[in-house]
């Protein structure tokens, strides 16, 4: 993606959830570009959750549209090309956050300067974490299936160790990351050490960001987008071709924004024309298999891994969820399956309304927070809700890929350590999708966890180091 792509990735809903007179289907929504909404019913309110929505990261949209309705409504308001807005949490104006996530102290969340990431798309794609960390999944089988991937992928494999030094060194690696994006990141930077901006610097950098061509969006979107910008890009290129007049006053302002509706109607008056950037937008990921109850889990989930744990219980076990996290981090990569049926591997899901899921994924993202920033691509989770689903049936896949080898994990909060047990991942490696039952899984004393420490790392540096070590 490029700068343009990347900045309004997941901003604007999908049409397959807004077009109820279109039968669209479910289509894969992991590889869409818009964000998706599902729809709740609790004591008979209706609540629509926006399940993948990603905020701008700055809210360029908002902001212009602020001052456009100043200028309309407010006499005496007088708009300078050097007034300073600051750039902070809980601005009048101007919004951003950072690519942080919240974490829970004494029960009360501890606020930044800016705001946080609100869920996992933000986190993930926030623009100071986007193609920072190598995709596994390239660099393992020399391809990736997710059609927005965050990471980078490295053609060259002869480059993979200076990535390593170079990440050392805190270096941005730009072979797999476009150009625009980076210009973009140190603009912020800059912006966020100084504290202010004029408004000058924010019309550039919005105005470079529409410079690049985003082949997602429909022309709707993008007149939506540009629509309360445009009175102050024309105003701004009249001040750099005329420097007189610095100041646009309301007199100034309304002749702007008769232009600006005009060309909105202009716009929108033609439904075959709105109809057309619909139906753009719905051949866009329509290979999507529904999720049924009693259909193969492993299948219809697409699900290829050393082992997996599908657990027994009608709702999510904490407790269970940390031992097998751990478990699975130290020993293999695998999964771990709320909703299917352990005896068959069939689909059978498990009912979770959806304050139970949000609560679930506060919890997860406080439990697992040093994990999620220090092992970014290790851990993740998603709640798939069934095709045939009326009573909030849902699958909960949690995806753990291992360490590596010179390092075991123990419990944040108990110091526990667990693994799996050795014969289960030596006998047949080739095999995919290996149960584990609860006897797979032991938990280390301090003896038995110091004594695996020291054999994983003479083997790390022996493998390394090209050298004969005594492990025994």
């Amino acid at each position: 993606m490029n700068l343009n792509e990347l900045f309004f990735f997941k901003v604007f809903q999908c049409y397959k959830d807004t077009n109820n007179k279109i039968n669209i289907g479910s289509h894969n929504e992991k590889n869409c570009y818009f964000y998706h909404v599902a729809i709740s019913y609790e004591n008979g309110i209706k609540t629509i959750i926006e399940k993948d929505r990603r905020r701008e990261p700055i809210s360029f949209s908002e902001f212009f549209k602020k001052l456009q309705k100043n200028l309309k409504e407010e006499e005496n308001f007088n708009l300078s090309i050097d007034t300073i807005f600051e750039f902070k949490k809980n601005n009048k104006y101007l919004n951003y956050y950072t690519d942080s996530l919240p974490f829970n102290s004494q029960n009360e969340y501890i606020y930044y300067d800016s705001d946080y990431c609100k869920n996992e798309i933000e986190f993930y794609y926030h623009i100071n974490r986007y193609k920072k960390n190598i995709c596994r999944f390239f660099k393992t089988n020399g391809k990736c299936t997710k059609k927005f991937c965050n990471a980078k992928h490295i053609k060259n494999k002869n480059k993979i160790e200076d990535e390593k030094n170079k990440e050392n060194n805190n270096k941005i690696y730009e072979d797999d990351i476009d150009k625009g994006i980076i210009y973009f990141e140190n603009i912020i930077n800059k912006w966020k050490e100084k504290k202010e901006i004029q408004l000058k610097e924010i019309i550039d950098a919005y105005k470079y960001i529409l410079s690049f061509n985003n082949s997602y969006l429909s022309k709707m979107q993008i007149n939506e987008i540009k629509q309360y910008y445009i009175p102050f890009q024309k105003w701004y290129d009249d001040i750099n071709n005329n420097s007189n007049n610095k100041i646009i006053n309301n007199n100034q302002a309304n002749n702007q924004y008769l232009n600006i509706n005009q060309y909105q109607n202009e716009e929108s008056n033609s439904n075959e024309r709105i109809m057309q950037d619909i139906s753009n937008q719905l051949d866009i990921n329509n290979n999507y298999s529904k999720i049924y109850k009693n259909s193969n889990l492993f299948n219809s989930l697409n699900i290829s891994t050393n082992v997996c744990h599908i657990s027994q219980y009608e709702s999510i076990k904490l407790g269970e969820v940390v031992k097998y996290t751990f478990a699975m981090l130290n020993s293999s990569d695998g999964v771990i399956i709320y909703g299917g049926d352990k005896n068959n591997n069939n689909v059978k899901g498990i009912s979770l309304k959806r304050k139970e899921r949000e609560s679930f994924k506060k919890w997860f993202n406080t439990e697992f927070f040093k994990l999620l920033i220090q092992y970014e691509n290790n851990l993740k989770y998603k709640f798939y809700d069934l095709a045939n689903n009326n009573n909030d049936e849902c699958i909960l896949i949690i995806e753990v890929k291992k360490i590596k080898d010179n390092k075991l994990l123990r419990t944040f909060s108990s110091q526990k350590c667990y693994i799996i047990k050795e014969n289960i991942l030596t006998n047949n490696k080739v095999e995919k999708n290996r149960i584990l039952n609860e006897n797979d899984i032991i938990e280390l004393d301090t003896r038995e966890y110091l004594e695996l420490l020291r054999k994983k790392l003479l083997l790390y540096y022996s493998k390394k180091y090209n050298v004969n070590i005594n492990i025994n």
